[in-house]
């Protein structure tokens, strides 16, 4: 590892919000006891070292709340390779695009590697494009099975001013994420830096 950090690319970075739209009642039966903090989500990209090997992108997530001020990072690699949404629709033509995206997050159909190893590059970042989305739709919603048999969802959180911010990562930052199994903490000050310059943005996370 050279001492000079090298441009490996660009994370995502989600600060999420109990959804305002929701009743004091729903947001605490929809986000948990913590509903009042801040949900953070950092998406890393998929990363090659350098020895050849390709680490999948992987997302740590946490929520911090007054009670749980320094809350601890958890993190999961991105390893689904879900087929498109549009093949799982062809099978439930009764039901509506919605419903066929929430069935596809309580199971999700992945390529099963003879048919993985078949796809052109183009049609694997799809689908690893989609895994992160549907994973990222588990972040933000809330959705339990009705004695009838169908699903309740809600949108439990929603990302402050309704976008995410972008940071640069160097190839330090996603070695200690994936080799070292830390958190980047450069990441997390570049975050802050531009949380910082933003005015909507407060000072405290809850």
């Amino acid at each position: 590892m050279t001492t000079s950090p090298k441009l490996a690319g660009k994370a995502l970075y989600f600060e999420l919000i109990a959804n305002p739209a929701l009743s004091e009642d729903e947001q605490r039966s929809a986000c948990g006891w913590q509903y009042q903090g801040t949900k953070q989500v950092i998406m890393f990209p998929e990363w090659q070292d350098d020895t050849g090997r390709v680490h999948p992108a992987k997302v740590l997530y946490r929520v911090v709340s007054a009670h749980s001020p320094r809350a601890q990072w958890s993190d999961f690699v991105a390893t689904d390779k879900p087929k498109p949404l549009s093949e799982v629709k062809s099978r439930y033509e009764s039901e509506s695009y919605e419903e066929v995206e929430l069935q596809s997050l309580v199971v999700l159909e992945d390529y099963k590697k003879e048919e993985w190893d078949l796809l052109p590059e183009k049609a694997r970042q799809d689908s690893k494009g989609l895994g992160l989305k549907l994973n990222l739709i588990r972040q933000v919603t809330s959705f339990a099975r009705t004695d009838e048999g169908t699903y309740q969802v809600k949108l439990a959180w929603t990302p402050r001013d309704n976008k995410p911010l972008v940071v640069e990562t160097t190839d330090q930052d996603l070695e200690e994420l994936h080799l070292q199994y830390k958190t980047p903490q450069a990441v997390i000050r570049r975050i802050n830096k531009v949380r910082d310059s933003i005015s909507t943005y407060p000072k405290k996370l809850y």
